[in-house]
This record gives C-alpha cells, structure tokens and sequence, in this order.
C-alpha cells in the first residue's frame, strides 16, 4: 500500500480571475502536506512507488464569463502532467508475481468534501453563487473513490532488462497515467461561474477546504 498526495488549486497561469478593484489587499495562501515515510514488511512480495508531475488547477473557462473549468497541469520544472505507478517484485516472491505482478488496484481519497452554494441558471447549464438560497454543491467527484473495498483496476506493461541479446528477464512493471486519465478520474460537478470577487473568494475557500487528494494504490492487503 502507497499513498501521493495531489494538491487542488485555483489559479494557474492561464487567467488570473481579475476583478475590478477594491480597497481589499487579496489574502494569499501556500499549502503544506504532511506525510509519513512508507513502512517496509519483511517477506513482502514487491515494492509500490508512485510519482507524479501533476496538479490539479481550477481555472477561467476560454472564452466565457467567468465560468470554472479544471484542467492538470504540470507542477513546476516539469514539462508534462504524469502519474506513474511501478511496482518491483522482490527475489522472495513468487515466478507468478515476477512474471504477471500482482493485481493492483488505484484510487483516489480526498480529506474532505466541501461545498459550494450555487443556484443554476435557467437557460443554461451554469451555476452561479447564491449565498441566501443556493443549493449546496459538493465541488468535485471522482470515479473511484477508496470505500475500503478492492477492485482492480490497473492494467501492468512490464519494463525488460536489455543485456546483450537476453531481454527475457523483467526488472519492474509499470503503469503511466496522463492529464486526461486523471480528469477522468476527478472532475467538477457542476461548472459553476464566479461572477464577482465575493463569489470567487467562496469558491476558493471550498477548493481550499478539499486540501489535498490523496492518490492510492493497494494490493487488497489490508485495505482501509
């Protein structure tokens, strides 16, 4: 079992939300996670490792008014948004798992569910904010959720030694996930318009109260 964390932000260098001015000096925030190393099991089978280059970024919609739209981008000093997931099987496992890897399953668990109170339009599939009487909209869904039950879902391409003319021997399996996979994965409920500087302040303040998207990938063992 490995965890990574993802951060949701809004932002992004694509629009900057600009709103006429005010005397207000906007707030500024930085986000900082929390982790705890891995721990190693003796006996165990293989080793999971997770990397990415990715965030997750609430930005302008091109072209309208304001309206949300969440994309992945790379994190900073990458060129592209990737999750990559390896698992390497150790000498003490089976011919099976060193031939086939094990049957793996990813998923996603954020630390929280916030909500934004919006009203829909009645010509249009926008929702705009709507403190007084607005439903209350949980901001973001996802398509597999960690519910503590185990379903496969990953789909292993092994990576082959290449010495000489033996590539037989298989060093690592791995699966590579890509902007598209992950908003697949994690994507708006609604889109949702931030008309005024109050409606994008009660937006981010939801955004900010997702924290952080924790991404998860278990082998069924002990599955919480």
């Amino acid at each position: 079992l490995i965890a990574l964390i993802l951060c949701v932000t809004v932002g992004g260098v694509y629009a900057n939300w600009a709103y006429a001015q005010t005397d207000d000096i906007p707030d500024k925030y930085v986000e900082l996670n929390i982790t705890i190393p891995d721990a190693v099991i003796e006996g165990e089978n293989g080793v999971y490792e997770i990397t990415s280059t990715a965030q997750f970024v609430v930005r302008e919609l091109e072209g309208s008014d304001r309206a949300t739209e969440l994309v992945v981008e790379p994190t900073s000093g990458s060129e592209e948004a990737k999750l990559i997931v390896t698992f390497t099987p150790t000498e003490a496992a089976t011919i099976e798992i060193k031939e086939n890897a094990v049957p793996t399953e990813i998923a996603f668990k954020p630390t929280a569910h916030p909500k934004f109170k919006a009203t829909k339009d009645a010509d249009s599939e926008y929702y705009h904010y709507d403190a007084t009487s607005g439903e209350e909209i949980e901001i973001l869904t996802y398509k597999n959720l960690a519910n503590g039950t185990f379903e496969e879902n990953v789909q292993w391409t092994a990576k082959r030694a290449i010495e000489g003319d033996d590539t037989s021997a298989i060093q690592y399996f791995y699966a590579e996930y890509d902007a598209a996979w992950l908003l697949e994965q994690v994507s708006l409920t609604k889109v949702f318009v931030l008309d005024n500087q109050q409606a994008y302040n009660a937006f981010a303040e939801a955004v900010r109260g997702v924290g952080t998207i924790t991404v998860k990938v278990t082998d069924g063992n002990n599955i919480k």
